[in-house]
């Protein structure tokens, strides 16, 4: 019984992630602005440099010779933790107000950790980069990308570790 009360919570976090993939794709650098705009800003104050935006090309900083357009914008990486946070949210909570409430905040949340995590991918690979590694010269697109993948992926399955922790804390608390 509580599978079909719980359907329509986890139908619609599908739907949200299906809708807003769908519109990504006919995205452009303008339409991303806001997942990569504080990526920027925060990049520009961590390295004391200075980006331009352009339609087609996102920001670039001319410093790094880096772009930061729609293609690094995270957001898969944000549908994703949406996934996470609100499948780990349905799962736990069972009031419907507590669960409309909390599906909307995981996605601002999930946003928050994006702009964050996405920050620190972008900067680390300009540390990478800035200390020569002959594998990032050799292969600046295969490293770009590992570097990437292996930066989401931690972080996803961390999000999903400690999110998943908490909750189970917070529960166990309520019914000690």
């Amino acid at each position: 019984m509580l599978i079909n009360k719980k359907f329509g919570f986890y139908f619609s976090v599908i739907f949200i992630f299906i809708i807003l993939s769908y519109l990504f794709k006919f995205s452009n650098s303008e339409n991303t602005l806001f997942l990569t705009k504080p990526v920027s800003l925060l990049l520009e104050f961590a390295t004391n440099s200075t980006s331009t935006f352009t339609k087609e090309d996102g920001f670039y900083f001319q410093k790094f010779h880096i772009y930061i357009d729609k293609s690094c914008a995270g957001f898969h990486l944000w549908m994703n933790s949406f996934l996470i946070f609100s499948f780990l949210i349905i799962s736990k909570i069972n009031k419907n107000l507590w669960l409309f409430l909390s599906l909307f905040l995981s996605l601002i949340f999930s946003y928050s950790i994006t702009i964050i995590i996405n920050f620190f991918r972008i900067y680390s690979n300009l540390i990478l980069k800035e200390l020569n590694f002959q594998i990032m010269e050799t292969y600046p697109n295969i490293t770009h990308q590992a570097i990437g993948y292996t930066t989401t992926i931690t972080f996803l399955i961390l999000i999903y570790y400690f999110t998943n922790k908490i909750l189970n804390k917070k529960i166990y608390e309520k019914l000690s």
